[in-house]
């Protein structure tokens, strides 16, 4: 997502069980990565040594231009896509990045996925194999479910 020059903060918006900021964290030492997250359970969740904000990616308590980047995967499909889209830009610097990684052409709501309704239930978070035992028939139920990435450099 990042160029190998930047010292940063990335602010990651949903951050789950903190697992794409461990990895992240992982390959860029230099980065940090504080997590954001309105499930209080999903925080608790997450490793050792990321700062933690618990708030909605709608209304994000951080001052404009706070954080060189922001990312969200799989998090905007909870919220309300342009009211995120509008905090990301506000707190990302101008020239910064937005990532967001999400699922398109499906209610999440159907899944009992949204509003963090299995907070709690799968202890160390929500892994690929975990979700295909809960969900086996996901492309059967929702198959105009298809990924979608999103890129902006904040103007």
């Amino acid at each position: 997502v990042l160029g190998s020059g930047y010292s940063t903060t990335t602010s990651v918006l949903g951050g789950g069980g903190g697992e794409v900021a461990r990895l992240m964290k992982r390959k860029r030492p230099d980065l940090d990565f504080p997590l954001l997250n309105i499930s209080a359970a999903q925080l608790a969740m997450c490793p050792q040594g990321f700062a933690q904000i618990r708030a909605s990616g709608e209304d994000i308590p951080a001052a404009d231009g706070s954080f060189d980047a922001a990312m969200a995967c799989y998090a905007v499909g909870h919220m309300d896509k342009d009211k995120a889209l509008a905090e990301m830009r506000r707190v990302v610097r101008k020239g910064g990045v937005i990532f967001v990684a999400d699922i398109t052409g499906c209610e999440l709501g159907e899944l009992n996925y949204a509003n963090h309704a299995w907070d709690g239930v799968t202890p160390g978070g929500m892994t690929t194999e975990r979700f295909s035992r809960w969900m086996p028939d996901f492309e059967a139920r929702f198959p105009n479910a298809h990924p979608v990435i999103y890129r902006e450099i904040v103007q």
